[in-house]
């Protein structure tokens, strides 16, 4: 089967050929009268070249048409020029979006380092050494200097929870706050206190679930949301650059941006955290960028 097609274009083939230049008459005549009216003579050569010809001026003159005028829109895949301008203003437009929103994702990275109590031992440590060069350069080395000092040493080490063990904010910042009145948020039990060694900035306070949790100073909300480690939770500014946290929460009950009044009910006791310690509420005050102990400003009416 296959040798006798190639038998058959082998013929064509040659045929082809031996009749390439051979010439043909087209005789267009008038069907009532036999005259003719037309008369062409062709070979195939001649038809060959003339198909040819116009197949590639054809192509040219569409793609012509199609790239510098206005047919080109019903082409599919070209867009009007409104739409490209439309698509390029789009193009900016995210670009801009893509740059804001990196933006915003620095600045959440920063603050939920900062509520998220991730004190940097070496930012600590540069702290203490800037107070120490300071210390060293205020005064002269005399010996009431000396004195004020190791007072001064003192004052650091008992906020830090040195020798002596307390853990709570020197005299000279407790000055500054004096004003400030908190009340207790919640009732129930405290089963964990504060502790600057154990970086447990705030105290825990456990009670049944759905407890009302109240502000314990009046504020404006910051933040009001879910955290993975320490899962619902709200932080309000009070007068004074002083913050405080509740974490753990239940129900929240407010949003960033509301204010709130003192003992205002703000979310409901749960357990949405990563805690192993139950339904309880974590309280934290934080002054100055600096943990406080809440139990040494709590009021009870």
């Amino acid at each position: 089967m296959k040798r006798l097609k190639k038998t058959s274009l082998r013929v064509l083939w040659k045929k082809l050929i031996s009749n390439w230049k051979t010439k043909y008459r087209l005789v267009i005549k008038n069907d009532s009268t036999h005259q003719e009216k037309l008369t062409f003579r062709l070979s195939p050569r001649n038809v060959f070249v003339v198909v040819t010809t116009s197949a590639v001026f054809l192509i040219a003159i569409t793609a012509m048409l199609i790239a510098f005028t206005p047919l080109r829109v019903y082409v599919p895949g070209y867009t009007t020029p409104d739409e490209y301008r439309e698509y390029k203003r789009l193009a900016i437009y995210v670009d801009s979006v893509d740059l804001l929103v990196r933006q915003n994702q620095q600045f959440l990275d920063n603050f939920y380092k900062v509520i998220n109590d991730q004190l940097e031992k070496e930012e600590l440590q540069q702290e203490n050494q800037k107070q120490k060069v300071n210390d060293e350069t205020a005064f002269e080395k005399s010996k009431e200097t000396e004195k004020m000092e190791q007072e001064a040493d003192e004052i650091v080490k008992n906020y830090r929870g040195g020798a002596s063990g307390n853990e709570t904010v020197p005299l000279v910042k407790r000055a500054d706050i004096a004003a400030f009145f908190p009340k207790i948020p919640t009732t129930g039990m405290l089963v964990s206190d504060f502790s600057i060694a154990e970086r447990h900035y705030g105290i825990d306070i456990q009670n049944k679930r759905n407890t009302p949790i109240s502000s314990i100073e009046k504020g404006m909300v910051i933040f009001a949301g879910f955290d993975p480690r320490t899962g619902n939770t709200i932080i309000i500014q009070h007068a004074g650059n002083i913050i405080s946290k509740y974490q753990n929460l239940g129900n929240i009950m407010k949003k960033a941006g509301d204010k709130v009044e003192s003992e205002e009910v703000i979310a409901q006791m749960g357990h949405s955290g990563s805690a192993e310690k139950g339904i309880h509420l974590h309280l934290e005050l934080w002054y100055n960028g600096f943990p406080i102990n809440p139990l040494d400003y709590l009021t009870i009416n």
